[in-house]
């Protein structure tokens, strides 16, 4: 029996997020005012690596984990380019 090779699809390099991870510390301190003036993006301070086991992003403000993925030894596609750098609309409008 042949194994048929599995499909990949293209992972794009652009910001495709749908919903953002985020340090539980870092937003409840957003929340009562700590963070004044900022975004939850802006005030939170996050690292990623790869662990043993595959992925983990940790908070380095308060030193504490975020998530951590176990990937059960699976390889899996990744897209390891940087691409062009994202313009944000009132940048745009600057040039």
């Amino acid at each position: 029996m042949s194994k048929k090779k599995k499909e990949q699809r293209e992972l794009s390099a652009q910001n495709c997020i749908g919903m953002y991870l985020h340090c539980g510390m870092c937003l409840d301190e957003w929340k009562n005012g700590m963070a004044f003036g900022e975004s939850p993006e802006s005030y939170q301070r996050m690292q990623a690596g790869w662990t043993k086991e595959g992925l983990q992003l940790r908070c380095t403000r308060h030193r504490v984990n975020i998530i951590h993925i176990d990937f059960e030894g699976i390889k899996h596609p990744a897209n390891l380019t940087a691409g062009e750098p994202e313009i944000e609309e009132n940048e745009k409008a600057k040039h």
